[in-house]
């Protein structure tokens, strides 16, 4: 048997085809199943305690190619206290300031962002399943 070292490169290339080689180099596991909970889409479980919230942001459509505002909806999950305001853009120059006045308006300590989730033209509301 050669030594490894003595081997060229490209001979190692022209054995990897080879069935001995692949039945001795080759070792195949089988992928093994993970649950993940990134990217779940659920409520929370608030107790019936205020302060979990749901931000919903809607565009207004445009006029003569001049983009509209975006509507952001701020709604707690137990009292159904609302807030909504409007944005020229999204961005964080534009949300960081709209949230922050919005989040000190709730008369509650708000506890969880439960979703941001922006509405595609054609839907109405926000239902997680």
């Amino acid at each position: 048997m050669k030594p490894l070292a003595g081997i060229s490169v490209s001979h190692v290339y022209n054995l990897r085809p080879s069935k001995a080689y692949q039945r001795q180099r080759r070792t195949f596991e089988k992928t093994r199943p993970k649950s993940s909970t990134i990217g779940e889409r659920r409520k929370p479980c608030s107790n019936g305690q205020p302060g979990y919230i749901r931000i919903d942001t809607v565009h207004q459509g445009d006029l003569d190619k001049q983009k509209g505002v975006y509507h952001i909806n701020v709604v707690d999950e137990v009292t159904q206290f609302e807030v909504v305001c409007c944005v020229e853009r999204i961005s964080e120059r534009y949300l960081i300031p709209a949230l922050e006045q919005l989040l000190e308006t709730f008369p509650f300590v708000v506890q969880v962002l439960m979703a941001i989730y922006s509405d595609p033209p054609t839907a109405n509301n926000f239902d997680p399943p």
